[in-house]
């Protein structure tokens, strides 16, 4: 069987659910590819994934010239009842290999349930339109009457602390995933254990023998950055090695021009480094294209440690050493979290934070000739916060 993309299989499922509760034997006309779009908050390329989906199961007909027709099949129970709203907000776009994974574990806890997902994505040129579409989609969930609850990827953080009581005053409850909600907003949470899993990551490298490893990271503020540089550290400490943290200059004309001149930089040093620890696989790839621009050789004059895990979906995985987060496991834990909420049987006075451990994948920018590993398996660690 031929597989599809997760949002794809969303957007099949919410207008299928559509189509089987129109009455029996009569049309339905479905809603134009933009407005299908705009309603679950994807491109018209998986619209058009979706609507072909539907085809093939016989539930949609084609005119020319005309919007694809519905025909409920003859017979089938009709359920009247208004299926319940989740918002999902996500970052950085739908098409995103985390994303997919991510909506794929909210999919599969949130199917044969009578909830739809109202999916949104950050989306602007300049940070502050990100923002303010965060907090816009924030705003929806309130104005949205069948709206109970909403997975958040958040940005704001406390930025979006307004639309966010706004929104909890209204009764909508929230998990928040990846990053942690703002301070003075106590919530659940479903996350990675970024500081463990970085150490480990380091601590790979510390066994390697490397002594003069650097961490390498951008100017992120969120939590999830903090706490791998203090994962770097803390590895390092172990063995008395001094950290070494640059920060990746965002003034150049380019990315790829920022990272050569820093890594031009460290490389001259009399001590050159001989491992680099990236903050995450974004950096870390670029880094990987830079070094070999520069024609020097990974891992035999510098290793390179990436964290995130975006090259696992990718056939072969790649040349990347990454720690791998389980994005599908954390969405679905989240919509498990939240739907528990929505239906009352969690403590709205007590608030769980779960964390997932990122197993390190071991690949050749950092595995010398024969050395090899076993990925490892991705775990929660459950902390209880009470508020």
């Amino acid at each position: 069987m031929k597989s599809i993309s997760p949002l794809v299989e969303v957007v099949r499922d919410g207008l299928r659910k559509e189509i089987l509760q129109a009455v029996p034997g009569e049309e339905y006309v479905i809603p134009s590819e933009r407005e299908i779009g705009l309603r679950f908050g994807v491109s018209r390329t998986i619209v058009r994934g979706a609507l072909q989906e539907l085809a093939r199961e016989g539930l949609m007909r084609v005119h020319s010239r005309c919007r694809p027709v519905a025909v409920p099949p003859p017979g089938r129970t009709v359920t009247r009842a208004k299926a319940r709203h989740i918002g999902v907000w996500l970052w950085p776009f739908t098409e995103h290999f985390i994303v997919t994974a991510l909506m794929r574990g909210i999919h599969r806890s949130v199917m044969n349930t009578d909830f739809r997902l109202v999916v949104g994505t950050a989306a602007g040129p300049v940070w502050e339109d990100v923002l303010a579409s965060e907090s816009a989609f924030i705003d929806s969930m309130v104005e949205d009457e069948d709206a109970a609850g909403a997975i958040m990827w958040l940005l704001g953080d406390s930025l979006s602390l307004p639309s966010l009581k706004k929104a909890r005053d209204r009764g909508i409850e929230f998990v928040f995933v990846d990053r942690l909600p703002p301070a003075g907003f106590e919530a659940d949470f479903v996350g990675t254990d970024n500081m463990v899993s970085a150490r480990s990551a380091v601590s790979h490298l510390l066994e390697e023998g490397h002594r003069n490893i650097v961490c390498y990271r951008n100017l992120d503020t969120a939590n999830t950055v903090d706490e791998r540089a203090t994962g770097y550290c803390r590895a390092l400490e172990q063995y008395h090695v001094r950290p070494n943290i640059v920060h990746h200059d965002a003034s150049f004309a380019s990315e790829s021009v920022a990272c050569r001149v820093t890594l031009e930089r460290l490389l001259s040093q009399k001590q050159r480094p001989t491992a680099i620890f990236a903050i995450n696989d974004s950096l870390a790839l670029l880094i990987l294209s830079c070094l070999q621009e520069m024609n020097v050789s990974v891992p035999e004059e510098i290793s390179v440690v990436g964290f995130d895990g975006i090259l696992q979906w990718v056939p072969g995985g790649g040349s990347l050493t990454s720690a791998c987060q389980d994005f599908s496991r954390i969405g679905e834990l989240a919509t498990e979290r939240l739907l528990s909420r929505i239906r009352g049987n969690a403590s709205p006075n007590i608030h769980r934070h779960v964390l997932l451990e990122a197993p390190l994948r071991i690949q050749s920018s950092t595995c010398r000739p024969g050395r090899t590993a076993s990925p490892g398996h991705s775990a929660p660690f459950l902390s209880v916060v009470s508020s």
